[in-house]
């Protein structure tokens, strides 16, 4: 059961009437990165975006079936929720996707995200935990390879901070 309502708050709509009825993929694109901001920016509550997101999954899959720009675009509404696993999932998609419209971003915040959830992993395993921390490790080096192979396409700010 909900909680009792405020009317200067109201609660927000269900995903199935804030965000039904996407025609393209463009406008999927403009929904996530909206989501994302929210995520980012408005302190939105990361379970609701969750259900906004997995909704979108679920229901636009002929809009980003074979999209490398969409997948970019979920890994990063899922990375900016706080959900590491899916992100990481999305990014893989982009970076494999057989448009190629994923750009080489996508494959930094891969890198990013993957290191990320090593470290979170650790976190909540505990500093003590030392299979944990030889999984992050690997996880890392995994991370660090793709981050090698993107440093011989060339260098930029954001892959020479990773």
């Amino acid at each position: 059961r909900r909680g009792t309502g405020d009317a200067q708050r109201p609660s927000p709509p269900p995903p199935s009437e804030e965000l039904a009825g996407i025609p393209s993929a463009v406008a999927l694109v403009i929904a996530l990165e909206t989501l994302a901001v929210k995520s980012e920016f408005q302190n939105a509550d990361p379970l609701e975006q969750a259900a906004r997101l997995q909704y979108l999954e679920e229901t636009t899959k002929p809009l980003w079936v074979n999209s490398g720009e969409v997948a970019e675009v979920f890994g990063n509404a899922w990375a900016k929720s706080g959900n590491f696993d899916k992100a990481i999932d999305w990014y893989e998609r982009a970076r494999v996707a057989p448009d190629g419209t994923a750009s080489l971003a996508a494959v930094e915040q891969l890198v990013n995200v993957k290191v990320r959830r090593a470290w979170q992993q650790v976190e909540k395993s505990g500093a003590g935990d030392k299979a944990a921390r030889e999984s992050a490790r690997r996880q890392i080096a995994e991370a660090m390879a793709l981050l090698d192979s993107l440093l011989s396409v060339g260098g930029t700010v954001e892959r020479q901070s990773l």
